[in-house]
C-alpha cells in the first residue's frame, strides 16, 4: 500500500480547502478565485471583482453585484494570483480592478474613483506606475 502522497512527491493533505487557497500556480493567473469562509468556501469568477481591501487582519471583496466577501487570508496573497495587467495594486490597503475604474481624481489627494463610486486612494510611491498601468490597460483594451 501506498502512502498518500508518495505517488506525487506532494505532501498528503487532509484539509482540502487548505489545498485550494494554498498557492497560486507560477506564471499563471487565476480566471476563478476560491475564497475562504466560515461555512467552506465561495468561488468568485475575477470578472465580478471591483476591488478589495484590507481591514485590519482581513481582506474584504467587494462585487459588481454590491456583494461583500472577507476572508482572513491576507491581501498579498490574492495579489500574486490575479493578472497584474488586470488588478493594480493602489496602496498597501487596496486593489483594484482596473476594468471597472471610472475616473482618477487628484482633488485633496490622489484617488481611484470606481463604478460603485467608492473612492480608493493611490499612494504618492505608486502613482506614476499606476497612470501607466491605466494607460496599457486601455490600450490592450483597445486592440481587442
Amino acid at each position: 500500500m501506498l502512502t498518500p502522497g508518495l505517488e506525487t512527491n506532494v505532501p498528503y493533505n487532509r484539509n482540502p480547502m487548505e489545498t485550494l487557497t494554498r498557492q497560486p500556480l507560477k506564471n499563471k493567473v487565476s480566471r476563478r478565485l476560491c475564497l475562504p469562509s466560515m461555512k467552506g468556501f465561495i468561488i468568485v469568477d475575477v470578472n465580478d471583482i471591483l476591488y478589495f481591501l484590507v481591514d485590519r487582519n482581513y481582506t474584504v471583496f467587494h462585487l459588481v453585484n454590491g456583494k461583500k466577501i472577507m476572508v482572513t487570508k491576507p491581501i498579498k496573497d490574492y495579489e500574486t494570483m490575479l493578472d497584474p495587467d488586470a488588478f493594480f495594486r493602489t496602496h498597501k490597503s487596496s486593489i483594484i480592478h482596473l476594468k471597472y475604474l471610472k475616473e482618477f481624481s487628484k482633488a485633496n489627494g490622489s484617488f481611484a474613483v470606481m463604478t460603485d463610486n467608492t473612492s480608493i486612494t493611490v499612494s504618492r510611491r505608486r502613482l506614476s506606475e499606476f497612470i501607466k498601468a491605466v494607460d496599457d490597460y486601455n490600450s490592450r483594451e483597445l486592440l481587442s
